[in-house]
């Protein structure tokens, strides 16, 4: 019943991520990632309609001090898990979600474990075999996933390992994914002691 609310609130929860009260934005992305993460029924089409999308890619990309951190990292979430689902991927890939998290990536610092984790989720969505028609996007974030093997959290390095998985489709991919120079980290991989990083390894 309260998610059945949280649907019918959804012209609300749009109004809330359009507003550019920092409260708002961060109640209403928070009500976003509670609509996706419903097992069934999520609301996705609608939320896809709603045209959100850009307005995600907005507060990963806006410089504007009023933007929450906390509002960038549920915007690359929500898109990862629309990119996740391919009947809506296109409308992320055509957005330019994915050089946003990319220039997003490589200025995070150290300290923003949580942030480098979400992204990384998300580009293993990016990276999914629906979505290898946007090649040419999908390629350039091999150079950041090979550094993301040699995070020093596996969970960074799951996704990133999860990522490179799914680009790796057919030789054309593995040929682009070994030209990345991924090897070498991902044979450092199978020192690792934790069994998890080693089965993504292998």
């Amino acid at each position: 019943k309260v998610r059945d609310g949280m649907k019918n609130n959804l012209p609300q929860t749009v109004a809330g991520i359009m507003d550019n009260d920092p409260s708002k934005q961060i109640e209403c992305m928070a009500q976003i990632r509670n609509l996706l993460s419903m097992e069934k029924n999520s609301p996705i089409k609608e939320i896809v309609d709603a045209f959100v999308v850009p307005r995600f890619v907005y507060f990963i990309d806006s410089d504007d001090d009023i933007i929450r951190e906390e509002v960038r990292e549920e915007a690359i979430w929500a898109l990862g898990k629309i990119a996740n689902d391919s009947r809506y991927s296109s409308t992320v890939m055509n957005s330019g979600a994915l050089e946003s998290i990319l220039v997003h990536l490589e200025t995070m610092e150290e300290e923003q474990l949580v942030m480098t984790r979400v992204a990384t989720f998300a580009l293993s969505s990016f990276c999914k075999y629906d979505n290898l028609s946007y090649d040419n996007q999908c390629r350039v974030a091999l150079p950041t996933l090979a550094k993301l093997i040699s995070h020093r959290d596996d969970e960074v390095i799951i996704h990133a390992c999860h990522a490179l998985l799914n680009y790796s489709s057919d030789e054309y991919a593995i040929n682009q994914v070994i030209h990345a120079g991924t090897c070498s980290g991902i044979f450092e991989l199978l020192k690792n002691p934790s069994p998890a990083v080693q089965m993504e390894a292998l």
